[in-house]
């Protein structure tokens, strides 16, 4: 007849524990208290720099379709940003006037090193005889990088009262000042703010009959709305520095501009309402 052994199994620290449950909740609580105490001594953000070190070059072709964009712009672009050691990934979108090129590089580089390595291949690009132009002049692409916690406002003021935009505005202007001379602040934007024009309605029918073009007139305001150096002057044994100040301050004043000065002189008055 056969006999079957019987053994009992034990793990000495759970037996241990079952035996002195009074240390084994004061442990337990004393561990709560410490992870609470280190959970509310511990810094946090509410904006916390994100570092990515990805560069984005963005180029504008005004008058171009997404393809021409793709074909003299975007590839190039690509097929040189190839070249640079350390990128991992390269991702591009181009559509009519615009294209973006985003490039990802190593976790170990610097972000101003990555930046100034795509820059200068971007350069050496943009300087050569194929490259497209605008106005007479080369596409110049941008590069940049973009850091979340400088983009992302830390706090926003709001200005209201019974008062006209125009002053809040001025209220404003002030209080941005004021807040930028602080040392930690390092930009502060207004928002939300009307920004005054000057619309100057030229009637066609008068500029004809004077022999004026839109050139004519252009070029008039920004010849007398300046303020410019006229040189030095030596008197009395002190060199000064003699300014010519033509800039309005009240838009009626471009009222008197002279266009052209042939059979007597026309003024913009007389072919456009300020």
């Amino acid at each position: 007849m056969a006999t079957k052994k019987k053994s009992d199994k034990e793990f000495k620290l759970s037996s241990w524990a079952i035996d002195n449950s009074t240390v084994i909740y004061v442990m337990m609580a004393i561990i709560f208290f410490l992870g609470l105490s280190a959970y509310n001594n511990m810094p946090r953000e509410d904006f916390p720099e994100i570092k990515e070190t990805k560069i984005y070059i963005s180029s504008v072709w005004p008058g171009n379709t997404a393809e021409d964009v793709e074909r003299l712009i975007t590839d190039p672009l690509e097929d040189k940003l190839k070249n640079i050691s350390g990128v991992t990934e390269t991702e591009s979108t181009s559509q009519e006037d615009y294209s973006i090129i985003i490039v990802e590089f190593d976790e170990d580089i610097d972000v101003e090193t990555a930046k100034q390595l795509v820059k200068d291949e971007v350069d050496s690009e943009s300087a050569g005889e194929d490259w497209p132009t605008f106005n007479n002049k080369p596409v110049t692409p941008n590069v940049f990088n973009l850091t979340l916690s400088e983009e992302m406002p830390i706090m926003n003021i709001n200005i209201k009262g019974d008062y006209t935009v125009r002053k809040l505005k001025t209220y404003a202007e002030y209080l941005e000042d004021e807040i930028e001379d602080v040392e930690q602040i390092k930009q502060v934007d207004i928002r939300g703010a009307q920004d005054l024009e000057v619309e100057i309605a030229v009637d066609i029918y008068k500029m004809t009959a004077a022999q004026i073009s839109f050139d004519d007139i252009l070029n008039t305001i920004r010849g007398g709305n300046a303020t410019v150096s006229a040189g030095n002057l030596k008197s009395s044994g002190q060199r000064r520095t003699i300014r010519i100040v033509g800039e309005i301050s009240d838009p009626k004043e471009l009222e008197n501009f002279v266009i052209k000065n042939e059979n007597g002189p026309i003024y913009i008055r007389d072919v456009a309402t300020i």
